[in-house]
């Protein structure tokens, strides 16, 4: 990897273009996942097929260019009068099927790029809007129709609460979903922490949590879209991909998964069973997805 680091590094002034540091960046941040697999591979053939498949279900240009280079760093970049590295396939963005588990995984980030998200999102409302939605795995309208209301904040004077506090849950969420049915989320210390600064503990419980607003200081018509056309922007800027509101129930999903969260409560956190079948069964499922949370603790704890 440090080889490859020099490399771009001496090689980065290219046809009067200068890269730049933060180019340099994003290519092993990118590659970085990949670097020991490809190291091992010892044809140009093997590796432009692993790279093809690799930058299809990523969907991002910047590793097709990443691998681009590796391939001239290797020396492939000129076999037999072939320009190998001509073989590589631009992101097919067409491509939206989810005909397995690796294309699922197109559609989820990482924590490392949901840190860059939040660290680039320029005002604070935008900021926390994006922590909830991948904190809570809410569905976009879900998240705009937030009222300070929905929320109920642990207290430390509390038994039951300082049970919460401890596993890391400063709040439960009363998530409003499809057909009216409505579920409990979890909100842990880094949304709590965004909507603190956000709000300065002034607010009326009919008030909404999300306003997004104009440069003029009015607020957007569809406050929907504007959350989504805002991270959009923000994703292909800071990641080089486009990154949409639902992919946060997609990746808070994952990461609860990884964390050994049974199907049952992953239903229960994200809405997708029938919750309004009888009152035992709301009873039951709300305290699996509550039970597992405090297990589990704060999935962005390290973010």
């Amino acid at each position: 990897m440090e080889k490859y680091e020099s490399y771009l590094r001496k090689t980065r002034k290219i046809n009067g273009d200068y890269r730049l540091d933060k180019t340099i960046e994003k290519y092993l941040y990118y590659i970085k996942p990949y670097f020991d697999e490809i190291q091992k591979i010892n044809t140009s053939d093997e590796l432009i097929v692993f790279m093809n498949r690799e930058i299809n279900q990523r969907q991002a240009n910047i590793l097709y260019h990443a691998f681009r280079i590796y391939l001239q760093f290797r020396g492939y970049d000129l076999i037999d009068d072939e320009i190998i590295f001509t073989k590589l396939r631009k992101p097919n963005k067409k491509s939206t099927a989810f005909s397995s588990v690796r294309n699922m995984q197109s559609k989820v980030i990482t924590k490392e790029e949901f840190k860059l998200l939040i660290e680039e999102a320029e005002d604070l409302t935008f900021k926390t809007a994006i922590a909830f939605t991948f904190d809570l795995g809410c569905r976009v309208s879900e998240l705009i129709n937030l009222k300070f209301g929905d929320l109920k904040y642990m207290s430390k004077t509390n038994e039951k609460d300082k049970e919460d506090l401890d596993a890391g849950i400063f709040a439960h969420v009363k998530l409003f979903g499809k057909g009216g049915k409505h579920r409990i989320g979890y909100l842990h210390k880094l949304s709590y922490t965004y909507l603190y600064k956000l709000v300065g503990g002034s607010y009326s419980k009919e008030d909404k949590i999300f306003t997004f607003t104009k440069n003029n200081g009015k607020p957007y018509d569809i406050q929907d879209k504007a959350f989504r056309d805002k991270l959009e922007t923000l994703s292909i800027k800071v990641l080089d991909r486009k990154v949409t509101p639902h992919m946060g129930r997609h990746s808070f999903c994952t990461w609860i998964a990884e964390n050994g969260a049974p199907a049952s409560m992953i239903q229960n956190l994200m809405g997708h069973s029938d919750i309004s079948t009888s009152a035992i069964y709301i009873k039951n499922t709300n305290k699996i997805g509550h039970d597992g949370m405090k297990k589990m603790g704060d999935i962005l704890k390290n973010v």
